[in-house]
């Protein structure tokens, strides 16, 4: 909108505006075709309709965040240099317009939907008509004309949408009143009036973005007088509404072209900035570097504390069943080795062979359960570390799933006394790994059983199982003598064990706790109460992921 003039030059980067012979062209252009089409819609369509008060209220509200955004920068824009940019009427007009708009667009088909609508239009118009003023308005001033309109729209606003029976009548015998004819028409000259003014500045090249104001005013102001030559939810209608969004997202990026501009030479300013401070810089760039270094070297020791840790564990665990080897192999290769000395004298005795042969067969077999003890360490190491799953996910009954580990696995716990009750309901169905779930139930089992009735006779263990949302909890809990908080703490830690040395890895637990976070994507928790028992929960989707990473 014209305003009072500056005698400061323009800035070196703003965009000299094309000739008035073309920029007047274009404004022909951009009046005539939405005019034209109006007209046409009307005639051709007077009688169609298509009601969609959903689709109304998306362009309203779309219209209300744009004339809001609008309104926002404009006044950024006027705060910065209020002589060159923005005038505070016009921030006024869409302010007010904008806000009845929004509530015009929440309203329902009532005697308020058409009046918010004419009111809209009619501030707009008024407020638009008074911004071509060049009488100049103080700051402060200005700012309480803006809150006051803003708040007189919201007051006007929402009793409009509470008690919609208390708006002026809008439509009588199908035609609109005089008084919504007379809000529309006047608002509609109000918006027509001010881009006349807008074009005088075009003409003088005295604004350089006049012109999409000028755009703006005039598409808005066809739309105010043909407002009344339209038919509600006709297809000239919804044009209305399509010119008015039109306009809105015209002068949204020409404020957009002029914080680019200004964005533009604040980058200029900062790059001197930036050659004043760079010795500063280089320092900071130095320290943060040796920090940096200095934290990566905390990181690797703390990998390698770790991997000491686990290397420290395993030798442990590995030295028991190598060592029973080892004295095996002696025992055996001492015993062999008499035998061929008696065959060698010929003094070898049926029954010495034998004796022999059965001392070598207790010794393969003490061999063969070290060494395979040995090797199913090896192979929990390895699968902490760098396991990988082929198996397919498929759709399994849990509770049958959870009978045949149990099955399983009973033979380990036989001579205990033990009770295993699988909980589970029939009819739970989940899409995921049973391998891998199959995996953490039996490490929980078999860590039960050696942990958790200690000093007692026997005890329960029972699985359960329930859908919560879209997971699944399985619970593995007990009766046993429960942990203590500082050993409850650890217990996922790899090589965590209060059995070291006696049979306890320390990884049952490790390994099907990166199971569950790793590859089914759940979370492993526990819970334990000293002389009361332990309740392991593990929570997992029930429709694993199509592609969950390996551990």
């Amino acid at each position: 909108m014209p305003q009072r003039q500056s005698h400061r030059a323009p800035p070196p980067d703003a965009a000299a505006p094309p000739p008035p012979g073309r920029m007047r062209w274009r404004l022909g252009v951009a009046y005539a075709i939405p005019a034209a089409a109006l007209l046409a819609l009307r005639a051709l369509s007077d009688d169609q309709r298509w009601f969609s008060l959903q689709v109304h209220t998306a362009i309203e509200m779309l219209g209300f965040f744009s004339g809001s955004l609008l309104a926002v920068m404009l006044l950024i824009l006027f705060l910065y240099d209020r002589r060159r940019y923005a005038n505070p009427w016009a921030i006024c007009a869409l302010s007010t317009m904008s806000l009845l708009d929004g509530f015009h667009g929440l309203s329902s088909y009532n005697q308020a939907f058409v009046w918010l609508h004419s009111l809209a239009t009619f501030c707009g118009g008024v407020f638009m008509a008074a911004s071509v003023s060049r009488r100049f308005i103080p700051t402060r001033k200005a700012l309480a004309w803006l809150a006051l309109v803003t708040l007189a729209a919201l007051i006007i606003g929402v009793p409009a949408l509470i008690w919609p029976e208390l708006a002026p009548r809008v439509q009588a015998a199908g035609r609109y009143t005089l008084l919504t004819q007379c809000l529309n028409v006047g608002g509609g000259l109000g918006f027509l009036f001010a881009a006349g003014v807008c074009q005088r500045a075009i003409r003088g090249r005295a604004r350089p973005h006049a012109w999409s104001f000028s755009v703006f005013c005039a598409l808005f102001g066809i739309a105010g007088v043909m407002f009344v030559l339209s038919n509600s939810w006709g297809l000239n209608w919804w044009g209305l509404h399509a010119v008015r969004l039109l306009g809105y997202l015209l002068v949204i990026a020409e404020i957009v072209m002029v914080f680019v501009r200004g964005r533009e030479e604040l980058v200029r300013i900062n790059a001197q900035l930036d050659q004043r401070v760079a010795a500063r810089t280089a320092e900071l760039s130095q320290a943060l570097s040796h920090l940096q270094q200095t934290q990566h070297e905390l990181v690797q020791v703390e990998k390698l504390a770790s991997l000491g840790s686990m290397v420290a564990g395993i030798s442990h665990e590995l030295n028991t069943p190598l060592g029973v080897a080892v004295t095996i192999l002696s025992v055996a290769a001492e015993r062999l080795r008499q035998l061929l000395e008696h065959l060698a004298g010929g003094t070898l005795k049926r029954t010495t062979l034998q004796e022999g042969l059965a001392e070598l067969d207790e010794s393969m077999r003490l061999l063969q359960r070290s060494v395979s003890r040995a090797a199913k360490l090896v192979a929990s190491f390895k699968q902490i570390a760098v396991d990988q799953t082929s198996e397919r996910r498929r759709e399994f009954d849990v509770r049958q799933s959870v009978d045949d580990l149990v099955a399983s696995l009973r033979p380990n716990w036989k001579h205990r006394d033990v009770r295993v009750v699988n909980a589970i309901a029939p009819g739970i169905v989940c899409h995921s790994l049973p391998g891998h779930i199959g995996q953490i139930v039996g490490n929980l089992l078999q860590n039960a059983v050696l942990h958790a009735f200690e000093g007692r006779a026997g005890g329960r263990i029972t699985i359960d199982c329930r859908p919560a949302g879209d997971a699944l909890e399985i619970r593995v809990s007990d009766d046993g003598v429960g942990m203590p908080a500082d050993v409850l703490g650890r217990i996922f830690e790899p090589f965590f064990t209060t059995r070291l040395g006696t049979g306890g890895s320390g990884l049952g637990l490790a390994i099907a706790h990166r199971i569950a976070t790793t590859i089914l994507g759940g979370e492993l928790k526990a819970d334990s109460v000293p002389g009361r028992g332990t309740c392991f929960v593990l929570k997992i989707p029930l429709h694993a992921s199509p592609a969950a990473p390996s551990l």
